[in-house]
């Protein structure tokens, strides 16, 4: 089985940020969960080499007076949310903490994710790729199709235009599902984010 999730995204929106939570907001977080009755949890974040939220919720662990199983899920997206619906799933099956974190990260391990975004800069600005690679994608006006690989993001191809990208995407998908050969179950998510206001 393979789950898939494309995003597309204008970024049109310049202020957007993606700070990570504190480790104070985690910590009241799963305390309110210990009061409600949960005796163990599994938090699962976004990768690691993107993100600090992992770092917040290990931090938070440590005072959280209940088992706290933080996973770094090394995606992002709905392949992040596959993971969290695969541990679900497990959890309420009665599976222990380990194995229901187990779950997720398998989950998260076999899904596939790309997206495309109208520019780099807002990725730059977040840290999420270097200057150089920002200043070339504007400067050719390429629309850059990345993926997330092994916890990072990674480019996946470059086109000219919006259309080229969603066509790519969609390629990029079907090559996905035929990998795995006939009679495998996929999931496949399509995200769309900021419709630009020239559309």
């Amino acid at each position: 089985e393979i789950r898939l999730s494309l995003v597309g995204s204008e970024m049109c929106i310049r202020d957007r940020t993606t700070s990570r939570p504190s480790p104070a907001a985690f910590v009241e977080a799963y305390r309110a969960l210990a009061d409600a009755g949960c005796t163990s949890i599994v938090s699962l974040h976004a990768s690691q080499a993107l993100s600090s939220t992992v770092s917040s919720a290990r931090l938070a662990s440590l005072e959280a007076g209940l088992d706290v199983e933080v996973v770094d899920s090394r995606t992002l997206g709905m392949a992040l949310g596959f993971g969290v619906l695969a541990a679900l799933r497990w959890s309420q099956a009665g599976y222990d903490v380990d194995a229901v974190a187990e779950a997720a990260r398998a989950t998260c391990a076999s899904s596939r994710t790309a997206f495309y975004v109208d520019s780099l800069e807002p990725l730059r600005r977040g840290g999420r790729i270097g200057r150089a690679g920002a200043l070339f994608g504007s400067a050719l006006s390429i629309k850059p199709l990345l993926q997330v690989d092994d916890g990072v993001i990674a480019p996946l191809a470059r086109v000219r235009s919006r259309g080229k990208a969603v066509e790519r995407l969609g390629t990029w998908a079907l090559a996905q599902a035929e990998n795995l050969g006939e009679g495998k179950r996929v999931c496949a998510c399509l995200l769309y984010t900021s419709p630009s206001p020239r559309d």
